[in-house]
């Protein structure tokens, strides 16, 4: 399993390197411009304006534009979640990759077992995860250290922030393994995951605007990851975690069950 591993890792070598440098640079950033938004009461006195429905969705995702609130919104920024969920999926999809070009049928045609293949997929999925979250550590390790807040918190209380990303991109390309795994095609596995992120995504940002539609965000992954709304509670709630890896397991499973069964 070890050669195919690092074969995976090469081929994603560039980008994780471009968005780990990418995750440090950001949370530096991030923290400076919070120092900055907190020393003054203009964006606050602005986000008492907003209609009710945009407090609520704003709210949730900066937390009132507090310095730990806006501290903690910067391991979910868009521009960064979507950077980190593409390499998620680009692992989860190389079944379907190497069955495209046809590399999957010369790796099965040696003694390689199914299951060490895929083993060696979901090795590339937690590496890269981990190196994208440490890179967020440490970037907001750094930027802590180079601000002076009377409301700064110290870096071990966004710890159990970066814990729950690494559980949900690791859910995440946990459902886009399953999609690879029955896919002949990257490009339709990818789009597959794509659009089933993004739906799931939505669930949770329907949830947010009304009661009516709360129930919606239940069925989504990214409504057991909330960064701001965690912190400003005093802490991560439990089962968080336990939920996205328990999709991670489910899917990792049921894609292993999948590729076992296939005919290539």
């Amino acid at each position: 399993m070890g050669p195919l591993l690092l074969r995976n890792l090469r081929h994603m070598r560039a980008l994780l390197v471009v968005l780990v440098i990418a995750m440090i640079g950001f949370q530096v950033l991030i923290t400076n411009l919070a120092a900055q938004f907190d020393a003054g009461p203009g964006l606050n006195e602005f986000f008492a304006m907003l209609p009710e429905m945009l407090r609520r969705l704003v709210g949730s995702q900066i937390g009132e534009l507090t310095f730990p609130g806006m501290v903690a919104f910067g391991f979910q920024h868009p521009m960064l979640l979507v950077g980190a969920l593409a390499l998620m999926i680009l692992c989860g999809t190389i079944p379907a990759g190497d069955r495209d070009v046809g590399t999957l049928d010369l790796f099965l045609a040696r003694p390689i077992p199914r299951r060490r293949y895929v083993g060696a997929v979901l090795g590339c999925m937690v590496l890269g995860a981990m190196f994208l979250v440490l890179g967020m550590v440490i970037g907001n390790v750094i930027g802590l250290a180079t601000v002076q807040v009377a409301t700064e918190r110290p870096w071990t209380d966004y710890l159990p922030i970066a814990l729950n990303l690494f559980s949900l991109l690791l859910a995440i390309g946990g459902i886009a393994l399953l999609l690879a795994t029955g896919t002949g095609r990257r490009g339709t596995a990818v789009a597959r995951a794509v659009g089933v992120t993004l739906v799931l995504y939505l669930f949770e940002s329907l949830g947010q605007l009304s009661d009516v539609t709360a129930q919606l965000s239940w069925l989504s992954p990214f409504h057991y990851f909330s960064p701001v709304r965690a912190l400003l509670a005093g802490g991560t709630p439990w089962y968080n975690a336990p939920v996205l890896l328990a999709i991670a397991a489910v899917t990792a499973l049921l894609a292993f069950r999948r590729f076992e069964r296939a005919d290539a």
